[in-house]
């Protein structure tokens, strides 16, 4: 996202897609039985080898979890964990503010599940708790910490691999959620579906301040860290609602071979994707490390298939530091390197700019270009593989798809090639003319990668919209598409059944990036 962008015209788009995930989930969930009453699960599968998507869809999901985050009145419960990501088995620390004297914690699995799209694992008794102390921002990166003391452990012991949430509930009826990945061992084999947690927390206002904002809303005011130990906004959901919840319960939905991991994981693990078949970046994957983009480019290098399903995809270099509850709890992005104390290949900046640039289209294959934008998706080549059973023809347009923010593919030399456009979305940005990407290339190594270069394609997962102007062919394409794309990137060395045309420059597209950010 741009620099000058205000963090104000995030916020509703973030709270819009936060009631379209409880309507989708609640429609799903008919019966009225609450989580809490769920009876605990038998312990079964750990993060080891042999873990089965198919046969964890298979038990009975838990229907009614997912509540309003906030009951009415004055009550407050919200709540962070200690650890972005953990292996089954592994405990970690749970940090409470509440006015409630006690709550009770489901930890719910989020997968298909026959269309309860959630399964409660564990049921904690009841536990104190009580007020914390307001956070205190550090004077130096202007970082908002809360800082509590931990209000209880948590065992993961039983709990299988995949995306959880955490539901708090209190005793006078409050909810919030704490979202916690248990991550895979080993990812050989399987489907890697990242969470963008350094994204959702570069837009985390907890405290007063964001990686855009501080307090009274200004840019210059903003943090140059965001730290992992505070609550989410939004109810605790951050942006896993809005881009990542949709894509996870479809893949479990197929019956992929999955495994779990978030973009701290990546970063700082060295070899973890190493035999992966795919890797799936979510709607909205903003930040990353060096560590996690280069691991990416060399699984995609060693023959792993990629899938972008957003826009803006590694726009901003950020590095990781140690907060006081450990390392990687700190999330550093001064942006720019006039501000940066560090001057060199982890300078916070733009991914494409000096002193170390690295443009995002070496990976993607498109580049960020311009924001906020509206429009229609435009299928240019309705025979590409991926687009397969849609029923699109050339020129199919299906409006809404295209925005808030886009990509767009640049025919300079080193974007990746062969490289074919299948479709290509024109819109006009700040009042100039451009083009929205979907584009699809084949590396030597086998390895296919596709980038749909618009962030508004996970959120017509959800169905028909009235606030995005999806309608139900617009929707039912996306998520054929999204079906297509997954199955796909499960492949092995997908590029070599489908290389890719080399079409790119005999599009005549503008190589110039006055269209937008470029």
């Amino acid at each position: 996202m741009n620099v000058s962008r205000r963090r104000w015209t995030v916020l509703p788009i973030a709270l819009t897609v936060l009631t379209l995930a409880l309507g989708a989930c609640t429609s799903a969930a008919t019966s009225p039985a609450p989580s809490t009453s769920a009876a605990k699960s038998t312990p079964s599968h750990t993060a080891s080898a042999g873990f089965d998507v198919a046969v964890e869809n298979a038990k009975p999901g838990s229907r009614g979890w997912l509540l309003k985050a906030q009951a009415p009145g004055n009550h407050v419960l919200q709540g962070y964990a200690d650890v972005v990501s953990v292996l089954s088995g592994q405990s970690f620390g749970l940090y409470v503010d509440a006015t409630a004297a006690a709550i009770r914690v489901n930890a719910v699995r989020i997968g298909w599940y026959g269309g309860a799209r959630g399964r409660v694992v564990w049921t904690s008794e009841a536990i104190p708790t009580r007020r914390q102390a307001a956070p205190v921002a550090n004077p130096v990166t202007r970082a908002y910490s809360a800082n509590w003391p931990r209000t209880t452990l948590v065992s993961t012991t039983g709990w299988p691999e995949g995306d959880y949430l955490l539901r708090l509930d209190g005793t006078d009826g409050s909810h919030f959620y704490v979202p916690v990945t248990v991550r895979s061992a080993n990812t050989t084999g399987r489907v890697v579906l990242s969470n963008a947690v350094l994204t959702w927390e570069a837009y985390n206002t907890w405290g007063g301040r964001s990686l855009y904002t501080g307090e009274g809303g200004g840019f210059s005011s903003r943090s140059y860290a965001a730290s992992f130990d505070r609550p989410y906004q939004h109810g605790g959901l951050g942006l896993f609602a809005s881009f990542e919840f949709q894509v996870v319960y479809t893949a479990e939905r197929l019956g992929l071979p999955l495994a779990y991991e978030t973009d701290v994981d990546i970063a700082t693990r060295p070899g973890l994707l190493a035999g992966a078949r795919g890797f799936v970046s979510p709607g909205h994957d903003e930040y990353w490390t060096v560590g996690e983009r280069y691991a990416v480019e060399a699984a995609r290098d060693a023959g792993t298939n990629l899938a972008f399903l957003g826009a803006n995809v590694s726009y901003w270099r950020i590095r990781l530091a140690a907060s006081t509850l450990g390392a990687n709890r700190l999330e550093v992005a001064y942006k720019g390197s006039n501000r940066d104390p560090i001057t060199g290949a982890t300078t916070t900046a733009r991914f494409r700019d000096q002193p170390d640039p690295h443009p995002e289209r070496l990976m993607t294959g498109q580049m960020y270009e311009c924001y906020p934008v509206s429009g229609a998706f435009v299928v240019r080549d309705p025979s590409f593989f991926l687009f397969a059973g849609t029923g699109a023809h050339a020129g199919s347009s299906f409006p809404g798809v295209i925005g808030v923010e886009i990509d767009r593919p640049y025919p300079v030399a080193s974007t990746p090639q062969p490289m074919q456009v299948p479709a290509l979305s024109p819109v006009t940005c700040k009042g100039v003319p451009t083009f929205s990407g979907f584009v699809y290339y084949t590396a030597k190594s086998g390895a296919a990668v596709v980038s749909v270069g618009t962030m508004n394609w996970t959120r017509a997962l959800y169905g028909v919209s009235s606030v995005y102007g999806f309608d139900r062919a617009g929707a039912d394409f996306v998520m054929r598409v999204t079906e297509s794309i997954l199955r796909g990137v499960a492949v092995p060395h997908l590029g070599l059944l489908h290389p890719a045309q080399n079409e790119l420059f005999a599009l005549h597209l503008s190589p110039n990036n006055s269209t937008g950010v470029g």
